[in-house]
């Protein structure tokens, strides 16, 4: 599968001056792990837990503590939200790490901003408004746009009040935002070949 480069559309009012951060794809010119890659997102389109588990390390790290392993994976591709976490990174990008691959590409590119209190807006044209619902006045459509959440400010539910790089303030959709906190995925070569060998979230 060949990723997908987004282009950053500013469709943001006059006078914002907007830091972005689009999906790139920093590991196209490996062909192997173009390879690998293919048949991983293939496995999860099918939703292949076989075919998902052979790319996988056996001791795929999955979190913070104890529950590693391709036993503890296979449990958690029963759930239809390992799944959509899965098919969300086919579209963000890939980064390198050295001798490893990360995606999103975002992950490894918000330089020493905190990661709980940064966000980036998954798409281009993403609503800011002025209230925290659906017809709440629209300040500015976002392209991938970085913000940062307003300390203090109630941040609970669907949405989260954010400042742009610019300080105009306003809310966004959480499920609309990604943040490098959120769900990603480490890959390995080892010389069984290319494996993902981290699946996580948090920090």
């Amino acid at each position: 599968m060949r990723a997908l480069l987004f282009a950053a559309l500013f469709l943001v009012p006059a006078g914002i001056d907007a830091a972005t951060l689009p999906p790139r794809d920093e590991c196209a010119n490996d062909a192997s792990f173009s390879d690998f890659r293919a048949k991983l997102f293939e496995a999860v389109t099918r939703k292949d837990v076989e075919g998902l588990l052979a790319l996988s390390d056996d001791n795929i790290r999955l979190g913070f503590g104890d529950n590693d392993g391709k036993a503890i994976f296979r449990a958690d591709l029963k759930e239809d939200a390992t799944w959509a976490e899965l098919t969300k990174l086919s579209r963000l990008g890939c980064a390198l790490d050295g001798e490893r691959r990360a995606i999103p590409h975002m992950y490894l590119h918000l330089g020493d901003r905190d990661a709980f209190d940064t966000f980036v807006t998954a798409g281009s044209g993403i609503a800011l408004r002025a209230a925290p619902r659906v017809d709440g006045k629209l300040l500015a459509r976002l392209n991938w746009e970085i913000l940062t959440l307003v300390p203090r400010a109630g941040n609970s539910g669907r949405w989260l009040h954010l400042r742009t790089d610019s300080s105009m303030t306003g809310y966004v959709r959480r499920d609309l935002l990604r943040s490098s906190v959120d769900y990603r995925a480490i890959f390995e070569k080892s010389t069984s070949g290319w494996r993902m060998t981290a699946f996580l979230a948090g920090d």
